[in-house]
């Protein structure tokens, strides 16, 4: 799965560029039953990472969600519950 291994490969070197009070803040979309099969916790762990919190995303504090490509790119589109994880 091609995104997932960008997703741990972003993890792995994200953790050498934190202080030691730093943290890592990845925002995951689709977090409802089957997108949430990635288990972005344990991709975490895998890299020696530890979750410290997770919180909703509230998608309502003026946050517009857009396709980037595409013949419909800057067009808004539905993608369910979110969450922040912060590592």
């Amino acid at each position: 799965m091609p995104h997932k291994s960008l997703v741990r490969g972003f993890l792995k070197n994200a953790k050498h560029m934190l202080t030691s009070d730093g943290e890592i803040h990845f925002t995951y979309h689709k977090t409802m039953q089957s997108f949430n099969l990635w288990n972005i916790t344990k991709l975490a762990q895998k890299e020696g990472l530890v979750l410290v919190r997770e919180e909703k995303f509230d998608q309502h504090q003026g946050y517009n969600i857009i396709k980037g490509d595409g013949s419909k790119r800057d067009e808004t589109f539905y993608v369910g519950e979110m969450s922040i994880f912060m590592f």
